[in-house]
């Protein structure tokens, strides 16, 4: 089992708080995804780059909606998508300062080996899992997306 850290500090309630332990599944993923990457590519760059795949030609905006991010974010890293030959940005259709994103013929290889890449790493963490586990982690997740969404008791009864 992966612990918070291999310390003699006194770790107090972080071992039993969820978002830390989110925290710590999200840094291991990172790592474990990034590891012998020929691409560079992160998780979260991923999802963008695979979002980009299946919607050519989204509004960057609408994109970054989709993803949690704010357009000040998602921008520098489209950027960097646009400078490796990843991407191409057109005027978007009927808003001449809206952007339109697509993938080109590297950023299609990017997703595939990206996607390659990531049905490894599920399948390694589905063997450690009992039958039924991996929909419930997914079931949860949502839940607690949702959850987190919705704030805390007192942010929701206002």
């Amino acid at each position: 089992m992966v612990k918070l850290a291999e310390t003699d500090l006194d770790l107090g309630e972080l071992p039993e708080q969820i978002i830390v332990e989110l925290r710590i599944c999200q840094i291991l993923a990172e790592q474990a995804f990034t590891a012998d990457s020929m691409d560079g590519v992160s998780p979260g760059l991923y999802m963008i780059l695979a979002l980009i795949d299946k919607n050519p030609g989204q509004k960057q905006s609408t994109l970054a909606s989709c993803v949690k991010l704010d357009r000040s974010t998602l921008v520098p890293l489209l950027n960097q998508c646009e400078r490796k030959q990843w991407i191409q940005r057109k005027p978007y259709e009927g808003d001449g300062r809206a952007r339109a994103v697509y993938l080109t013929r590297q950023g299609k290889a990017v997703v595939r080996r990206q996607a390659d890449k990531l049905a490894g790493l599920e399948a390694g963490v589905g063997a450690h899992m009992a039958f039924g586990e991996r929909d419930t982690l997914l079931r949860l997740l949502k839940q607690f997306q949702v959850a987190i969404a919705a704030g805390t008791p007192d942010e929701a009864h206002g």
